[in-house]
């Protein structure tokens, strides 16, 4: 506070000494007056001592400093004219927080700065005295500015893969979790107090209130350091979050989900899996109604969908789920979790066709209410419905989004919104999207097809909605299979970004590349499950910010075989890994509903080929690095095949059991079907030794 210095040394202060002046010369003349000596013949000479103790004191109270919250402050005055005889001094607080001053009638003093959450002010002023003879004071003015410590504290610190064993306290630096066998990865979220402080997780910048990338998570204990560094960019605080992940040998089947009335299911056949008909004698087959409990499922949360009744697929999100009417009505048995972990049959959905709708080509919706109540409240059509397109076949649903593929539509159109009029592409197929108004009610917002007319393409046998990106596959296109990527732009309009078809030189016309897909964020996940010679495979593609795709993996199981397993024909049977898939952030999940090993459980052997048909479930994660590895290998508790050959009703293909088709993955649960499932047990984890109920179906779900 230089220039406050100077401004202190040209100030004009009154001196008192005129009043002095005249009184000395009062008392000389008093003196003389009466001298006979007196001599007036030249000018008086007047000697008048002024006594130092009369000086009034000048007083500087320092430079204005700048501290830390709580740190020790001196406070240092000092009095110019320190004259003999003064006789006060003393600092006094005129504004901000009120502090105790340790000796205020001395020239120096000491306080302890408040704490402060923000930048605060303090002012203190310096006085002296002198004499009772001059009672003027001089006093100056110092100004404290207080600073919070360069903070280092969080306001908030989070996980997506759950909660902390702890509750968050800025003051609390380690942090505890524990986390499922399926979940891989987790992002770090954590807020600075302090706008100006920065945060690192595990070396890596991340802003402040926004969710770090994914860190991979693996088997057993992972530490993730979040620092935080102050805005002077040296102090430094570090909050360690230790994250435990179950091991493959905690991973577990945690129930077997039977109908609360098991009965013999359908003939499970091609079009148990696939859209497309091999065979006149598949395509009868699939023309017949078809049951079968676990066809079709969904989960969300604790709430889990199973379809034990038609060809038809179902949605769930939230208290909304959607479910097709394909190849007969729908019948919907729905299931909640409690708090225990304990699963229970909640009710059976049975849709009422309206009136003046297409029988088979009608997706229902349902609601459930506060009360856990669920209710039929609304029905979607397409806007060309016709008989035997297989409209619902797929379905997507998110929010107030619904998406329904039905692969055997017969139009020439391409692109979005093209003329629906011309059949002239029989079993090209297309898609329908569907918006939720305020008033609850489903409107047709786009037609998709693909980009280039081709019939018996199958576009819309399977689809993956996140977000406003769609994916659809049309494994029945003449390259082997194709998918298709679709983005929704600000104004609610539908458009083509990329379409992809695989890559391996084994891929052939009958590779069904597209028969599954499944989207998270930027990374795409297709099957193509005849590729070599029926055994299958899965591709991974990823998008950059420019919304460009490109082949980040080839999966294969860790157990590859073709030639047997599902049958297509009296010679022909395969694994056909990839017939069913789910991707959520960095794990994929891969079901195989031919593969032949007897194994049961998490991780047996997988060399025992004799049970056909059985089927099998992979998972697969996703390093830091973009590499994907099988970490599990799961099998139902009561594995199950069909012999090889003919059975006693001169079936060429015996089913086995399908286990891995579908698939649903949510958090840390797992749901396989096996609509060829035979035991007669019904409800939760009854008997699952008797297998007296042909093809009744049954559902497992793993923790």
């Amino acid at each position: 506070m230089d220039n406050v210095g100077q401004h202190k040394a040209c100030r004009l202060r009154p001196l008192g000494l005129i009043p002095l002046i005249v009184l000395g010369l009062l008392s000389t003349l008093a003196t003389t007056a009466g001298s006979p000596d007196l001599d007036f013949s030249g000018p008086p000479s007047l000697d008048i001592p002024i006594p130092p103790l009369l000086l009034n004191p000048m007083v500087d109270a320092g430079s204005d400093q700048l501290v830390l919250e709580n740190s020790v402050v001196t406070l240092s005055g000092q009095v110019i004219n320190d004259a003999e005889g003064l006789t006060f001094v003393l600092w006094t607080q005129t504004g901000g927080p009120t502090v105790t001053l340790a000796t205020p009638r001395a020239r120096t003093t000491t306080f302890t700065a408040p704490s402060v959450d923000v930048r605060t002010e303090l002012t203190f002023v310096f006085s002296a005295g002198a004499s009772v003879l001059s009672p003027q004071a001089d006093s100056d003015a110092v100004i404290i500015t207080v600073d919070p410590h360069p903070t280092t504290r969080l306001s908030e610190l989070s996980i997506s893969a759950g909660a902390f064993d702890q509750i968050f306290q800025p003051s609390l630096n380690d942090y505890t979790a524990t986390v499922g066998f399926l979940i891989a990865s987790t992002s770090v979220t954590a807020t600075t107090e302090d706008p100006g402080s920065t945060v690192t997780v595990n070396g890596a910048s991340v802003a402040s209130g926004e969710a770090s990338e994914a860190v991979s998570l693996a088997q057993g204990i992972n530490t993730i350091n979040v620092v935080a560094t102050a805005e002077d960019g040296v102090t430094t605080a570090t909050y360690t979050v230790d994250v435990t992940r179950q091991t493959v040998e905690q991973f577990a089947q945690q129930a077997y989900v039977k109908a609360s009335d098991t009965t013999p299911g359908g003939p499970l056949g091609n079009c148990e899996f696939f859209p497309g008909p091999q065979t006149q004698e598949g395509a009868e087959a699939c023309a017949q109604p078809v049951d079968g409990f676990g066809r079709a499922i969904a989960l969300d949360d604790d709430s889990l969908a199973v379809v034990a009744r038609g060809a038809g697929r179902v949605a769930l999100d939230g208290d909304a789920l959607a479910v097709g009417s394909v190849r007969g009505a729908p019948k919907v048995y729905m299931f909640t979790r409690d708090f225990a972990g304990v699963w229970a049959q909640q009710a059976i959905l049975e849709p009422i066709q309206p009136p003046d709708t297409t029988p088979d080509e009608v997706v229902y919706i349902f609601s459930r209410d506060e009360a856990d109540v669920w209710t039929q409240t609304s029905y979607v059509e397409a806007s060309n419905v016709e008989a035997d397109d297989n409209f619902g076949w797929s379905i997507a649903l998110e929010g107030d989004t619904l998406v329904v593929g039905a692969f055997s539509e017969d139009s020439n159109a391409t692109g979005v919104n093209g003329d629906q009029t011309d059949n002239s592409a029989p079993g090209s197929g297309a898609a329908y999207v569907f918006m939720r108004d305020a008033g609850d009610v489903w409107i047709q917002q786009a037609y998709l097809k693909a980009s280039e007319v081709d019939s018996f393409s199958s576009f819309g046998a399977s689809l993956a909605l996140d977000g406003d990106t769609l994916a659809v596959g049309a494994p029945g296109s003449d390259v082997g299979g194709k998918a298709y990527v679709f983005v929704r732009d600000g104004s609610g309009q539908w458009g083509w970004q990329a379409d992809f078809q695989g890559s391996d030189g084994d891929l052939h016309e009958v590779s069904d590349f597209g028969l599954a897909v499944s989207l998270d964020g930027d990374t795409l996940a297709v099957g193509a499950p005849f590729e070599f010679d029926w055994g299958g495979s899965v591709y991974v593609f990823t998008r950059d910010g420019r919304g460009l795709w490109t082949e980040q993996a080839f999966i294969r199981a860790s157990n590859p075989s073709g030639g047997y397993g599902i049958c297509f024909g009296e010679d022909d049977y395969g694994d056909a890994f990839g017939t069913s898939l789910v991707l959520s952030r960095d794990r994929l999940v891969i079901g195989a509903p031919g593969e032949t090993s007897g194994a049961t459980g998490i991780n047996g052997s997988q060399g025992d080929d004799g049970e056909f048909g059985a089927g099998a479930v992979y998972l697969f994660i996703r390093d830091g690095s973009g590499l994907w590895s099988q970490q599990a290998y799961v099998k139902a508790s009561n594995t199950d095949g069909g012999p090889l050959g003919e059975d006693e009703n001169y079936d060429p293909c015996p089913p086995g059991d399908g286990f891995g088709a579908p698939v649903v993955l949510d958090g840390t649960t797992l749901v396989v079907g096996a609509s060829g499932e035979d035991s007669a047990a019904m409800g939760i984890d009854g008997d699952q030794s008797d297998n007296s109920t042909h093809n009744a179906g049954a559902v497992y779900v793993f923790q």
